[in-house]
């Protein structure tokens, strides 16, 4: 093939080619294109799938987060529904002030467990939702002192005084009664910040609010003392804390002690910064824990180091007046913003129903559990002294005090009102009771109070006297009883060769009872600077100094322990054993000793501070007493009885001021009723007045046929007036037979008086005319015949039917055979004064009068008109009674009246009058009066339902206080008549 040929067919196949390239690019780009078509639909078909899955799964996810965010909302509702209900448990110990509002408020029971932490503020947490109340419970009680910062400017200082106070305020109201103690503090103010808590009581918050330095440095020191005692006295190495302790001791627990102080540094320099260190340091051992603001109101003194003070505290810092930062131990620093106090009304209620609560609480020490088992009872002996349980110490054993032994034979306790002592004394003699059998322990009661404390042991077979309200008089008739004791006994002991009881038992095999007195308010005593003041000293002073060998003690109590003038330092000084409940520093010193103020110091009731070392303070001891509620007594009271049953012990002689005086009660006129009137004329007749206030026979008034033997009353009292006028009529009544004494009766009550008649009433057996004072100075109704008889008529109507006797009746007084001179309308007087000179012409003669007494009852010589002066002279009426008074004692015609005061008497009788009545009773007059009758104005201060006796006969000055007794009850009375007319035989 030619080049040329090889040319064209080259040319022909790369047009060939080039056609087939062109195809094939054409066929490519068809291809591709195709391709991109494709592509593109599935990619459409792709992008419309994934939208349609997209949307659908961000539906799907949507619908997941709107369940779970439901899911949420429900979690979080229920967890704050049960949020705010375990809030609202707790709300007063960590809910917002609003919140434990709406609560109410109830002070804890007195076993709820004390709250070891207490509420700041609120936590500042971040993602908090809202409506959270989230609290910061700072560490206080058991862990910890809580110091809040409050430095750096006035706001934030204001803000660190309202959170003491709110702080401060949640710790009283949360911790159960009796659980802690405040001092409180506010050094360089006037305690205004803290003046709101003396709604407290006392024993929890303490006097007052201290603000001088030298007051601070002063608590300081007590609390100090507290918390040595409590190391000393408590712990003794035993307990850690005081927490081990109360857990051991529940009864004997100590208290917390809480130190508020507003304001440091303020009050403190350096001794007294140094002391507040001590506490600090030492105080949580013994429960004693600082509660205390820190501002810069007050620079620290020099060498004050504030950092020292804070190391030892969780401190609670101020960053702004409404944020702190609260730093703890373990978890760290948390902001907090903090509570401030509710509004002070508000306060004040909430503090008052804590105080309230308070006082409604007392000692959990049961008597029963220091009571001696049954099987020991009355099996121990008093030989050797007295040995009685009284509650525990404050290392939980049991406290005994001890009489008669060493030194300890007399002793002397005090208290506050309200303090236990009542309760104590309860304890004391029960204790003695069920410990001890009568022959070997007495008991001798006496209470000066106007209550009822030793009325439970009237039928106590150890006692013997047993004083309610007791009076001045009848405690001195008791110590004179045991001084005749102590000089008996003496006179004992003597033949045997022996000088102490122990001794005399030991060496005869005798029991002989060891004595008590116990006399509760003893101070009343000597309330007046008087003779009976004096021998009242001289007898307790014998008894304190020589009546231990003979085994007669003393225990003396009172609220106000002191003895006015020179009586006191010669008792104090015998008092061996010294007891003293809560009470002032005063008073704790009085019965402790100079300087021993222990007993200030006490806060619960019950609790005691017992010194048997002569108030020395290292030996006193804190005793929780046992508490004996009514209940209780009375059930010990009923295991005595019972053991006694087959006993006949003495019943005690009893002595209550406000009883009445009951002449049916009288033993001396039951005994005369018994005796048929037996009384003997010569030897007089007893007039009883009314119960004595001494331990003596009733008092009585004996007339006899001697010179001025007449009775006068004086006194404005109508009751009591006529209670003795009836007493003395009744009196000779049951002494003399009807044919030995007979009664006339000048009545001059008005008839609105309620013993108008009563002398007309009495039906006794024998003959008594009652007259009025128109029939007093009439004629009398009957004359009788010359030579008539002076003997009753038998056919007369009952004695006391009338007040005049009956028409054609020999009247009962007169003599027997009447004077020419006597005319006929001669009056009642006339002829008693008649028969007195015929009784007087025999006595001349040698002659005994015979007859019977004549008794002149004239009740109310301030109402008998007739005594009054004519002419400035003496009535004829009133001269003639003075005849009968002077001449009729001797020839048996006594008169017994009754005026309503000294005026009367002077102005009837002139001032000799009350010169033939040897016998005066006086009831409450004015003073001038008593100074008249009596030289003194006793009288004039004499209390309801007292009297004074006063015999004229006797040694001047003698005057007897008594309870005259009163006019017996219409049933009594009748009674009584009825059993005078069966004794007469009538």
């Amino acid at each position: 093939m030619t080049v040329a040929e090889a040319t064209d067919e080259v040319r022909t196949q790369f047009q060939r080619l080039a056609q087939s390239a062109a195809r094939l690019r054409a066929w490519q780009a068809t291809y591709v294109d195709a391709l991109a078509a494709q592509q593109k639909a599935a990619l459409l078909e792709l992008a419309a799938t994934y939208a349609g899955q997209r949307e659908s799964a961000q539906a799907g996810f949507r619908q997941q987060v709107t369940a779970a965010g439901a899911g949420l909302a429900g979690e979080v509702a229920q967890i704050h529904t049960r949020w705010q209900a375990d809030h609202a448990a707790v709300a007063w110990l960590a809910g917002s002030w609003p919140a434990a509002a709406a609560e109410g408020y109830t002070p804890p029971a007195l076993t709820a467990p004390t709250p070891s932490s207490v509420r700041i503020g609120r936590l500042r947490l971040e993602g908090d939702p809202g409506a959270w109340d989230m609290p910061a419970l700072a560490p206080l009680l058991g862990q910890s002192h809580v110091l809040i910062e409050a430095r750096g400017d006035a706001g934030r200082a204001a803000a660190g005084q309202a959170l003491l106070q709110s702080v401060l305020l949640r710790l009283v109201l949360t911790c159960p009664p009796r659980r802690v103690q405040l001092t409180l503090c506010e050094p360089g103010g006037a305690g205004s910040l803290l003046a709101g808590f003396l709604h407290l009581p006392p024993e929890q918050r303490g006097p007052r609010v201290f603000v001088r330095p030298d007051e601070l440095s002063a608590q300081l020191a007590q609390i100090s003392e507290h918390i040595t005692h409590v190391a000393q006295e408590r712990l003794r190495n035993v307990y850690a804390t005081v927490e081990e302790y109360n857990a051991a001791n529940p009864a004997t627990a100590v208290p917390y002690r809480v130190l508020v102080i507003a304001g440091l540094p303020a009050g403190c320099d350096e001794r007294t910064w140094a002391a507040l260190l001590q506490v600090a340091r030492t105080g949580p051992a013994a429960g004693v824990y600082l509660l205390a603001t820190l501002d810069s109101l007050t620079p620290p003194a020099r060498n004050i180091n504030l950092a020292d003070l804070t190391a030892q505290c969780t401190p609670l810092r101020f960053t702004a007046p409404d944020c702190l930062v609260w730093q703890d131990a373990e978890l760290g620093e948390f902001a907090v913003t903090p509570d401030a106090p509710p509004p002070a009304a508000q306060m004040n209620a909430w503090l008052t129903a804590a105080g309230e609560g308070l006082a409604q609480t007392a000692t959990a020490l049961s008597f029963a559990q220091i009571m001696p088992p049954p099987e020991r009872r009355w099996t121990s002996s008093s030989r050797d002294g007295l040995e009685i349980p009284i509650g525990l110490d404050s290392t939980g054993a049991v406290y005994r005090l001890q009489l008669g032994r060493g030194v300890i034979h007399h002793g002397l306790l005090g208290g506050a009102p309200g303090s236990g002592k009542s309760n104590l004394l309860h304890v004391l003699i029960l204790q003695l009771a069920l410990t001890y059998s009568p022959d070997e322990v007495e008991l001798y009661l006496l209470d000066f109070r106007e209550g009822v404390e030793f009325q439970d042991y009237v039928s106590l077979p150890h006692a013997r006297v047993v004083a309610l309200e007791s009076e001045r008089e009848f405690a001195l008739g008791i110590l004179d009883r045991l001084q005749a004791e102590m000089t008996a006994r003496s006179d004992r002991f003597r033949p045997v060769g022996v000088q102490f009881l122990a001794d005399y038992v030991g060496v005869t095999g005798r029991p002989l009872p060891r004595i008590l007195l116990i006399i509760d308010e003893f101070q009343v005593l000597f309330s007046e600077e008087d003779a009976l003041a004096r021998r009242a000293s001289e007898r307790l002073d014998s008894l304190t100094r020589l009546g231990r060998g003979f085994g007669i003690h003393v225990l003396l109590s009172s609220q106000t322990p002191t003895i006015s003038g020179i009586h006191s330092r010669t008792l104090y000084e015998q008092m061996g054993l010294r007891m003293a409940l809560r009470c002032t520093p005063m008073v704790s010193q009085a019965v402790l000793g100079d300087g021993n103020v222990a007993a200030s110091q006490l806060s619960q009731v019950g609790r005691a501070i017992v010194n048997d070392g002569l108030g020395a303070s290292h030996q006193n001891r804190e005793v929780q007493v046992a508490l004996l509620p009514a209940a209780e007594r009375r059930a010990a009271l009923a295991a005595v009885r019972t053991l006694a049953h087959a006993r006949s012990d003495p019943a005690a002689v009893t002595f209550t001021a406000r009883a009445p005086a009951r002449l049916e009660a009288n033993p001396e006129l039951q005994t005369a009723l018994t005796q048929g009137g037996s009384a003997a004329l010569d030897d007089g007749v007893q007039i009883w007045l009314g119960e004595p206030i001494a331990l003596k026979a009733p008092t009585a008034a004996r007339l006899e046929r001697c010179e001025a033997s007449n009775l006068l009353i004086i006194g404005g009292d109508e009751d009591q007036a006529f209670g003795l006028l009836a007493a003395a009529v009744l009196s000779v009544a049951a002494q003399c037979d009807p044919a030995q004494a007979q009664f006339l009766v000048g009545d001059f009550t008005r008839p609105t008086s309620r013993y108008f008649g009563l002398f007309g009433r009495l039906n006794l057996p024998h003959r008594i005319e009652v007259l009025n004072a128109r029939q007093l100075r009439g004629p009398d109704p009957v004359a009788p015949p010359a030579g008539a008889s002076s003997s009753p008529d038998p056919a007369a109507p009952p004695a006391g039917a009338s007040s005049s006797p009956a028409r054609g009746r020999t009247p009962i007084f007169g003599p027997a055979t009447p004077p020419a001179a006597m005319p006929a309308a001669a009056t009642p007087l006339d002829r008693l004064e008649a028969l007195i000179a015929e009784r007087s012409a025999q006595m001349d003669s040698g002659i005994v009068p015979d007859g019977p007494a004549i008794y002149l009852a004239l009740a109310g010589l301030h109402a008998w008109r007739d005594l009054r002066p004519v002419d400035f002279k003496s009535s004829p009426a009133a001269e003639q009674v003075l005849r009968i008074a002077e001449r009729g004692p001797e020839v048996g015609v006594h008169v017994i009246a009754w005026a309503d005061s000294y005026a009367t008497l002077e102005q009837s009788f002139k001032r000799g009058g009350p010169a033939h009545f040897d016998h005066r009773v006086i009831l409450r007059v004015s003073e001038g009066d008593s100074n008249n009758l009596l030289g003194s104005p006793l009288a004039a201060r004499l209390p309801d339902g007292r009297a004074l006796y006063r015999f004229e006969g006797a040694a001047q000055g003698v005057v007897e206080k008594f309870k005259p007794y009163v006019v017996p009850v219409a049933p009594t009375l009748a009674a009584l008549v009825a059993q005078i007319r069966d004794t007469m035989g009538v």
